[in-house]
């Protein structure tokens, strides 16, 4: 009998081998500016991360617009890099996988 073999893995990251989202990254915003959280979760999320998946925006603006709609003072790339700072790996994830 002959064993099937692998030809495709595909992993997903955000919410299945990292934890950390924008939850996170919002919350952090709304703490800070004292905004309502589902008020920067709309905003962020849903109005831009969402095209930007789609490839209707860049990275960099959908870290860029977001910051200019809700009046924040970090540039795109703090807001990028506090975003990806939130991220850890979920190891029981990792370890099944590898």
């Amino acid at each position: 009998m002959r064993r099937a073999r692998i030809k495709l893995i595909i992993i997903d990251f955000y919410g299945v081998m990292l934890k950390g989202s924008y939850v996170d990254t919002c919350r952090w915003v709304s703490k800070k500016y004292g905004m309502p959280h589902k008020k920067c979760y709309d905003v962020v999320y849903h109005k831009y991360f969402s095209k930007a998946a789609l490839g209707k925006l860049t990275e960099q603006e959908s870290f860029e617009f977001p910051a200019r709609e809700l009046g924040l003072k970090e540039t795109w790339q703090e807001l990028r890099a506090r975003h990806i700072g939130f991220q850890r790996l979920n190891k029981p994830v990792f370890e099944a996988c590898f």
